[in-house]
């Protein structure tokens, strides 16, 4: 639910939108042959008009045609593959840093080299079909992601169980 308030709360600015042949690390997410037809979008969010993030999505064909580029302007991507009938049930993410290349860096009026935090999220459907592969890249100055942390007991050792409690726009 934070991803959609995101989407309501920022303005979108779709940089390119494509169906393409899945590259290696999108078929893998997707669970799809190499080279299969994927959408492919590419956006910035902003807020106050200052870009925060630049956002490429791979959706499977057959879901992506079920909704048009200018779709992407006015509803986040949660919401347009809800509307077409998908079920999205959970998700698997990774978090790390990475450096803006000139491309990126030149949409978020950035350094190239300049630090990003860089979030890679596989979406599954109720049935487990991966449905969405996004790759986000946040400016650490205006993007922070929040947790929680609980201590629980388990088989003799203890561990941190996270809990996401949301993200903050500076």
């Amino acid at each position: 639910e934070d991803l959609l308030s995101m989407g309501y709360e920022t303005q979108v600015r779709l940089l390119d939108f494509a169906y393409v042949a899945a590259p290696p690390e999108a078929a893998a997410a997707l669970q799809c042959d190499k080279g299969a037809e994927v959408q492919r979008a590419v956006r910035t969010r902003s807020k106050d008009g200052i870009p925060f993030s630049h956002l490429t999505t791979y959706v499977p064909a057959d879901i992506g045609r079920s909704f048009a580029p200018e779709d992407m302007l006015g509803k986040p991507l949660l919401a347009l593959m809800e509307d077409a009938g998908v079920r999205v049930a959970s998700a698997s993410q990774t978090i790390t840093a990475t450096l803006a290349d000139h491309n990126v860096a030149a949409v978020l009026d950035l350094d190239v080299g300049s630090a990003l935090l860089k979030v890679s999220r596989t979406v599954f459907d109720a049935e487990g079909r991966p449905v969405e592969f996004i790759t986000a890249l946040y400016r650490p100055d205006s993007y922070c992601y929040q947790m929680s942390l609980s201590r629980v007991s388990g088989a003799g050792a203890n561990s941190w169980s996270p809990k996401t409690t949301g993200y903050k726009l500076a």
